[in-house]
């Protein structure tokens, strides 16, 4: 009987050892939503896992750990620094504590035998080379571990971070300890030498590496993954045999809003020592040949600078007023409130500076902006019902944004020139007003209006006598403006003379005595010129989509 029990109890255990589940192995590799933790085994797996601050945490049942070592502190690999097993023989658990760093989320994927963790950073840690525990050191090998050949102490790093404590020590040799502790590859350029003395207390490995670096005067450059460590001259020289090996490809762009010759110059600084740019103005594109990289590089510009340009309409109203009706009209310039109380309108000026390029005259400019126009416009069409004011010219045009626009009324007239050869020439000169608007959207929907105004006026008489007289007012200024708002510009004041002459009829013409039945009256006009610019942004075409109801 006691012989059964024994056979019984054998078999038993034989069959525990069968069934008995190993950990093989652990891997962790980038994958493109962040970095996956493989957990392999020989068995079928049972397992619970949990979080635990930014730890997680995977207990497996009746599993054994086959591997070296039970913790591996320094691994760095992605959103990963370290891997922790511990065995409850007791409970019959396999813990196995993952530390992470930046974690947002993670889940649980499990097959027959392995068991994939994949795990979401905050941050995206990028490529990194694949880490096997199998592969690994231990954590006895730990404490003898010397980072790049440095002495020991010299290169700590614990949680993340490091810290180094040198003296004169050889700059390679450092980078070797950096690129231990972070996995990461890194190549020195032969330029790359000297001696590095620092001491730097618990700071990621590419603060340090940057700080190395720069204080050497070199820079810090990747390619596929790769860290180059050098001048920058031959970071260039890389560049350039990496791009002579490359092949070069055509490529067509074709151009919707701009023209090739607009955004030409930007792109020529974009291509490489082999690429070429060619311009087919009929179908307006550009025809680029060059590698890959550069052809990227180019289509990104043309994205940026081939974009729909805002319009803008102008609007502009230029009316003569007399001077008692200009102050009738209320724009005193100087106050912010305009009370017209002759016709019970009422309105808003704010002042902006003025830069005035030439005076000639009387002329006195002022520039304000009016946030209706409506509220004027009604004083304007009262004012013309009364005789008091008259509009010169109301023009309406479109241009391109940072595009000028010219407006000019008036009239133009002939004057013959005869040359000392005794032949008869006509020059033609332009009298009237001349406004010339530049506007400038920019992306809070404010408008900057660069204006320039010029009136003109020309003495009939002195046409007819060969010699034309003309009177110019000119003025200059830059205002800001809302889209739909007015800016509004007064001062342009010109006088005219005129003589009168009444009396009895008949008598008044009498020689000699005549001027007792006639009375001469001189009398003066001073006009005022007002001009109103409502600039108003024309927005591209959105064509709205209904869904119907079914």
């Amino acid at each position: 009987m006691k012989k059964l029990i024994l056979i019984l109890m054998s078999l038993l255990g034989l069959v525990g050892l069968i069934n008995a589940t190993n950990l093989n192995d652990i891997t962790i590799s980038p994958t493109s939503q962040g970095t996956q933790v493989l957990l392999e085994t020989d068995g079928t797996l049972t397992y619970r896992e949990y979080l635990s601050g930014n730890n997680v945490v995977i207990d497996f049942y009746d599993t054994d750990n086959n591997l070296q070592a039970s913790a591996f502190p320094i691994i760095n690999r992605g959103s990963i620094t370290g891997i922790g097993i511990a065995d409850f023989s007791s409970s019959n658990i396999l813990r196995v504590v993952i530390e992470t760093e930046g974690l947002k989320n993670y889940n649980v994927v499990p097959s027959r035998s392995n068991l994939a963790l994949n795990i979401q950073p905050s941050v995206s840690s990028g490529s990194f080379p694949v880490w096997r525990a199998s592969e690994s050191i231990s954590e006895l090998e730990y404490d003898n571990f010397s980072y790049g050949g440095l002495p020991r102490g010299a290169f700590t790093g614990a949680g993340g971070l490091i810290s180094m404590d040198l003296d004169q020590a050889d700059i390679l040799s450092v980078l070797r300890a950096i690129a231990d502790y972070s996995g990461r590859d890194i190549i020195a350029s032969p330029g790359v030498s000297g001696t590095v003395t620092l001491k730097l207390n618990n700071v990621t490995w590419w603060q340090a590496l940057q700080a190395i670096c720069h204080s050497h005067g070199f820079g810090i450059s990747e390619e596929n993954g790769i860290l180059l460590v050098g001048n920058q001259s031959e970071f260039d020289n890389w560049r350039q045999a990496q791009e002579s090996a490359e092949r070069t490809i055509y490529r067509v762009y074709t151009l919707e809003y701009t023209t090739p010759d607009n955004i030409l110059p930007s792109l020529q600084n974009l291509i490489s020592e082999r690429g070429q740019i060619s311009v087919d103005a009929r179908t307006n594109s550009l025809v680029v040949s060059d590698i890959e990289s550069r052809q990227q590089a180019v289509q990104d510009m043309i994205g940026i600078l081939d974009k729909a340009t805002p319009q803008v309409e102008i609007i502009a109203k230029i009316i003569d007023v007399n001077t008692d009706a200009s102050i009738d009209f209320g724009i005193t310039w100087g106050v912010t409130g305009l009370d017209f109380f002759e016709y019970n309108t009422q309105g808003d000026v704010q002042f902006g500076d003025l830069t005035q390029t030439e005076e000639r005259g009387r002329i006195g400019i002022q520039v304000g902006t009016i946030q209706s126009f409506a509220n004027i416009q009604t004083l304007i069409d009262a004012m013309e019902r009364d005789g008091k004011a008259r509009t010169i010219a109301s023009p309406h045009i479109t241009v391109l944004d940072n595009t000028t626009a010219t407006i000019l009324g008036g009239k133009r007239f002939g004057v013959q020139v005869r040359g000392s050869d005794g032949s008869v020439t006509i020059e033609f000169y332009d009298a009237g007003t001349k406004l010339e608007v530049t506007p400038h959207v920019n992306v809070m929907d404010e408008i900057n209006l660069e204006i320039r105004t010029e009136l003109s006026d020309v003495d009939i008489s002195s046409v007819q006598a060969g010699t034309p007289i003309i009177t110019t007012h000119e003025a200059q200024t830059t205002q800001r403006v809302m889209d739909g708002e007015t800016v509004a510009l007064g001062g342009f004041v010109t006088e005219t003379e005129s003589n009168s002459e009444t009396g009895i009829p008949i008598l008044k013409n009498i020689p000699l005595i005549g001027w007792l039945f006639k009375n001469h009256s001189t009398s003066t006009t001073q006009r005022e010129v007002l001009i109103f610019i409502t600039p108003h942004i024309i927005r591209p075409h959105q064509v709205e989509t209904q869904t119907s109801p079914e």
